[in-house]
């Protein structure tokens, strides 16, 4: 049977969009990864068919340009949608979250060794990730509530309950 009548319905669409709209990036890795020349399609029994290329495409790793590129195309909100599950899906690769992921630890390392040795209360912002809003600051912690957590501090006036708690946490 013929390859055309056994792909899938719009396969041949959507690898005509990804030519179209990422060529660039996807002559990059297909070098990259596999060692092909791009033209090679274009070229007749070059052993790069619109099939072979499509498969190729598809499993391109979530840190590729042609990944990345994709994933920068997607709207906000559809990216929401579409994040499920689906690590491939997700704004970033592994890597590039594991990478701000470490940033932001040796970043909160170097405040918590700068904040042992001054009265500096700055900490660091998180390096901002697509696709997740970022996070409020925690609001402060009322006397009354602080009371209510540390049972130690019930019988004392808020006065002192507050400069118990200073002197518990370190933060006199």
């Amino acid at each position: 049977m013929c390859a055309v009548l056994e792909a899938r319905p719009g396969e041949i669409e959507k690898v005509l969009w990804l030519v179209e709209t990422f060529p660039e990036e996807i002559e990059a890795d297909l070098q990259r990864y596999f060692g092909i020349n791009f033209t090679d399609l274009f070229r007749p029994r070059s052993g790069l068919t619109w099939r072979r290329f499509s498969v190729l495409v598809g499993q391109l790793p979530p840190e590729s340009a042609t990944s990345t590129a994709i994933r920068n195309s997607i709207p906000e909100d559809e990216l929401e949608k579409r994040r499920v599950g689906d690590p491939r899906k997700a704004p970033w690769s592994s890597v590039e979250s594991l990478l701000a992921t470490l940033i932001d630890e040796v970043r909160n390392l170097s405040w918590m060794y700068a904040q042992s040795h001054s009265r500096s209360w700055n900490r660091p912002e998180p390096i901002p990730r697509p696709g997740v809003q970022a996070g409020k600051r925690r609001r402060q912690m009322s006397i009354e509530e602080i009371k209510a957590i540390d049972p130690r501090l019930r019988g004392l006036s808020d006065e002192e309950a507050l400069e118990r708690f200073k002197e518990m946490t370190g933060r006199g």
